[in-house]
């Protein structure tokens, strides 16, 4: 209806200028209006305006006074007005009409603006544009419109947009890039004390035009529950107010376990928009502690060379983060960067290199008196796992690879976990230590970590169990496996010396002969040397010469036809 009356009028008017209204009074009597515009040959009716709505752009007469006039969203007429606002319009200029302020009706209260500046309501009369000026880019427009609010800055992505806004203030049409954008609101003149974050994704509107308003009320309870505070972005088309995004808080741990040797020691960069975080040299198997990142917008997390001088600089990959409010997160880099030339996972997972990101992340045990633990399989050619602990069973249940558990709420003490294949825990692939005894109190993420099988994936890193606390990250030790626990003659088994420097002697006894294989591995589960004896029945005995090994710690591996030992080695 409204198209067809300014149709029939305007016809005959020689000149004309734009003008786009924009409900912003945040009085909760204001909710939804009627709008008149008087000009005194007819009346145009604008009904039920809601409040965070705008028009599209009007056209109405310019170089005579028109009368604009809100009334309640029930009125029958403009004798209904609540409030009258003259305006004279200059031909063939856009314009914005802010209505803004409170009523201020009979029985209601409303807070003072805090630098005395008069809070009734008014309609703000100022420049408006459809589009972009100049073609390129979005033009945008600050206007502080609510009214409890003191003068305040506005920072963008970290740089100073608007140094002091005070209520009723339009910063005119700034242009920038169509990118996304972290808008803090800040004490003005002082760009370092955020009152209230906020997020813009306008990727989107190259070659537009916004408003953007401070909106609502920061103590509703002071301005008869009226809306909160916030940000909004007005588009040009009219419409619903489009909100930016509030920024929170979240906490995240980062967590480097991609076993590609091609990424062994990497540089990490964080863009929140604001800042750039950048985590130097990050190797293997290293984690950050748990870091303050704002939430409800997406991150990017850059991954590069270790000799990359910028975010920008020898990328290796990019990848959005988004965090929820008040999260704790995992943030674990992990996979290959060439599927094609590794390993396949046996599942038929990609194993393409990815960030998984983990929400649940604990820095504290649940109950003071426990530990408690999460498992992630982060192998990308292990097959889907059980984790069994002796003498508590199965405590994994079918892991498949970027599997992550819930918390498992222990005692704090020293625990044996077997590797098995699902459903086969009687086929043990390997055995570890986790020796959480000293970590009452605290929580850990203990992931799979490294190739099954390095030969076929580049020569990667071995298998092995890494475990992150919110402090520190390390390797955990391989122990005898279980059928050597199950079995006490392999538990007796002895190797001496230790340290040892030429030579290393290992007593042993089995039920029957038979072949007898051995693997001396580093840490990093490296192989150093391999052999095998064939073993009489019985007490028996036999020698390993490390003349030529490398001195340092390293784990002693034999398997036998009764079972695999362990044992931990020192070479000088």
């Amino acid at each position: 209806m409204l198209i067809l009356i300014l149709g029939t009028y305007l016809g005959g008017i020689a000149q004309t200028a734009k003008v786009q209204v924009i409900h912003n009074s945040a009085d909760p009597a204001a909710d939804t209006v009627d709008i008149y515009v008087d000009i005194s040959t007819d009346t145009v009716f604008l009904d039920n305006v809601a409040f965070r709505t705008a028009t599209q752009f009007l056209e109405l007469p310019a170089g005579v006074q028109i009368e604009i006039t809100v009334a309640p969203g029930t009125s029958t007429s403009i004798q209904d007005g609540l409030a009258t606002v003259p305006v004279t319009l200059t031909a063939n200029t856009t314009n914005l009409a802010i209505a803004t302020g409170v009523l201020g009706l009979p029985g209601t209260s409303f807070a003072s603006n805090p630098d005395g500046i008069d809070n009734s309501f008014a309609l703000l009369f100022t420049e408006g544009r459809e589009a972009a000026a100049g073609g390129a880019g979005l033009d945008v427009t600050v206007v502080h419109s609510s009214t409890d609010a003191p003068s305040v800055g506005i920072n963008s992505n970290g740089g100073v947009l608007l140094d002091s806004v005070a209520y009723k203030d339009i910063s005119g049409y700034v242009n920038i890039p169509a990118a996304k954008y972290r808008i803090d609101v800040t004490a003005a003149k002082d760009p370092s004390t955020i009152i209230a974050p906020f997020y813009l994704d306008a990727s989107g509107l190259e070659g537009g035009a916004a408003a953007v308003l401070a909106s609502g009320f920061l103590t509703p309870a002071n301005n008869e529950n009226g809306p909160a505070f916030g940000l909004f972005a007005v588009p040009a088309a009219g419409g619903n107010f489009l909100p930016l995004t509030p920024v929170g808080s979240a906490r995240a741990q980062v967590i480097h376990n991609s076993a590609d040797p091609g990424a062994a020691t990497v540089d990490i960069y964080l863009d929140v928009k604001t800042d750039t975080l950048k985590l130097d040299d990050v190797p293997f198997r290293g984690a950050t502690g748990f870091l303050d990142i704002p939430s409800g917008y997406p991150i990017d997390v850059v991954i590069a060379s270790p000799s990359s001088t910028g975010i920008t600089d020898a990328v290796v990959d990019t990848i959005p983060v988004t965090a929820t409010d008040n999260g704790s997160f995992y943030i674990i880099a992990n996979g290959v960067l060439d599927p094609s030339t590794f390993e396949a996972n046996p599942e038929g997972i990609s194993t393409a290199f990815n960030l998984i990101v983990k929400g649940g992340a604990r820095e504290a045990a649940a109950v003071a008196t426990n530990v408690d633990l999460a498992v992630f399989h982060g192998a990308t050619d292990a097959p889907a796992v059980d984790v069994v602990a002796l003498g508590a069973g199965v405590i994994v249940d079918s892991a498949a690879y970027t599997d992550i558990t819930g918390y498992l709420e222990l005692a704090p003490a020293s625990y044996d976990l077997s590797i098995t294949p699902e459903g086969a825990n009687e086929t043990v692939v390997a055995s570890f230590r986790a020796d959480a005894s000293g970590l009452q109190g605290g929580a850990a993420l203990i992931l799979a970590s490294g190739f099954l099988s390095p030969a076929n994936n580049q020569g990667g890193e071995a298998f092995g169990l890494l475990l992150v606390t919110p402090d520190t990250a390390f390797l955990l030790d391989v122990v005898t496996s279980n059928e050597e626990l199950l079995n006490p003659a392999l538990a007796n088994t002895k190797v001496y010396p230790n340290p040892a420097t030429d030579l290393l002697n290992v007593d042993l006894e089995l039920n029957q002969a038979g072949e007898v294989s051995y693997r001396l591995v580093d840490l990093q589960g490296r192989e150093i040397l391999r052999g095998n004896e064939f073993i009489g029945a019985g007490e028996q005995s036999f020698r390993i010469s490390t003349a030529n090994v490398q001195t340092g710690l390293n784990y002693l591996i034999i398997d036998t036809p009764e079972g695999k030992i362990v044992r931990k080695v020192t070479l000088e």
